[in-house]
């Protein structure tokens, strides 16, 4: 049997549109013909969602009796049962109810692509796994909740909903996003307008990755670019592996940790480093804690690789065969890229967050802040993408 194709609704934060976008396209393609039933689907109360959910086939919530509450989750074997030719399942990085068949959203979108079912689902920037610090350093906000890269990877398609900072925030005002109490703190938290331009460049640069290497893989064009991740096994390992992670998603380029064990070290990060390197697709080796900087240089040479991600030391004694290791790595670098990343990967920002400055303030002054008008452009790459229609629906809200 075929498996499914999967297609992604990105957005840069809630209320962009994903969902709205996600059954709008939807009910297209029902009145071009295909079987499309609604999984999952979550409005949040949103007058615009719903209206949008008109006419739709809905599949019933499988009910989770946990502690006694009964908790509504995707019914995933209903779903494969009605066999459609597209399902809809919202928030692909939610948590399930305990007592789920699977833990995970994205694993019960797994399959149901593996019963032969397309699937559209939604996601916004900050759930991508690869993503979750950089997303930590520029809001502050933990996140709790992420979706492997290699689930988005797999995708046939991403698709962003695009909305500018300012827009957004509008529509949080207008009571389109949150009710009316929970407005004021949102637009002064992780709605401001800096965090909004910086999570909206993310999901705008994942985008173009993910498109380059789906074009490179139709062309059968490939990369010799080759990534190798050095990671120490510190609290700064995991921070170290996303950073590699997503260099090799700019190249194009395969990646590979090598885990520089340690004697004294800790079983669980390694775990935890070997799971997350499967999950962003990279593979992962072992340098046995007996191996010398010798040893190293070899795995190093055997693995081809062309660019080399290395945490900075320490300048402690117990982070001497680092330093050893970057010294040799400059004396035999030939024609590799060597990157020396700083040890602070992975810490939340220091202060609190509303006293850190805003970068949006930062674009443009109070004193010219209303001085006049201003100018939307609704872009597209050819005739028929949405453009009019976009505007449309963006002025009727």
């Amino acid at each position: 049997m075929r498996p499914g194709e999967l297609t992604v609704f990105l957005g840069s934060a809630p209320g962009v549109g994903k969902t709205y976008s996600m059954l709008e396209e939807a009910r297209q393609q029902l009145a071009h013909g295909t079987d499309v039933v609604v999984a999952w689907v979550q409005t949040y109360g949103r007058p615009l969602t719903e209206l949008a959910l008109q006419g739709l086939e809905r599949i019933p919530p499988s009910i989770v009796d946990y502690r006694g509450i009964k908790l509504e989750e995707l019914d995933v074997a209903a779903t494969v049962a009605r066999h459609p030719e597209l399902a809809l399942v919202d928030e692909l990085a939610h948590t399930n109810a305990p007592g789920s068949p699977h833990e995970k959203r994205w694993q019960d979108v797994g399959a149901i692509l593996a019963a032969g079912i397309d699937v559209w689902s939604t996601v916004n920037i900050q759930h991508i796994e690869s993503l979750r610090d950089v997303v930590e350093q520029v809001t502050g906000v933990a996140v709790r909740e992420t979706v492997p890269d290699s689930v988005l990877d797999s995708a046939r398609e991403l698709r962003l909903a695009d909305i500018t900072p300012e827009a957004l925030r509008k529509r949080m005002r207008h009571g389109n996003i949150y009710p009316p109490e929970r407005v004021e703190v949102a637009l002064q938290s992780f709605f401001r307008e800096g965090n909004l331009a910086a999570l909206r460049e993310l999901a705008l640069l994942y985008t173009v990755e993910h498109q380059r290497a789906q074009a490179a893989t139709q062309t059968a064009v490939s990369s010799h670019d080759r990534v190798l991740i050095l990671a120490p096994f510190d609290h700064t390992a995991l921070g170290l592996i996303r950073r590699g992670v997503r260099m090799g998603r700019r190249l194009s380029a395969p990646v590979t940790v090598l885990a520089l064990e340690g004697r004294d070290q800790d079983a669980g990060l390694v775990a935890k480093a070997g799971v997350l390197a499967e999950d962003l697709g990279a593979e992962f080796r072992r340098c046995p804690a007996t191996g010398s900087v010798d040893l190293i240089v070899e795995e190093i040479t055997r693995s081809g690789a062309t660019d080399l991600v290395v945490a900075a030391p320490m300048g402690s004694r117990a982070d001497s065969r680092q330093q050893a290791l970057l010294v040799r790595l400059l004396d035999n670098l030939g024609e590799r890229h060597l990157h020396v990343i700083g040890r602070r990967l992975g810490t939340r920002p220091s202060g609190d967050l509303e006293r850190r400055p805003d970068p949006g303030s930062l674009l443009t002054s109070e004193a010219n802040r209303g001085v006049k008008g201003s100018l939307r452009l609704y872009l597209g790459y050819a005739p028929g993408v949405g453009k009019t229609t976009r505007m449309l629906e963006e002025a009727g809200r």
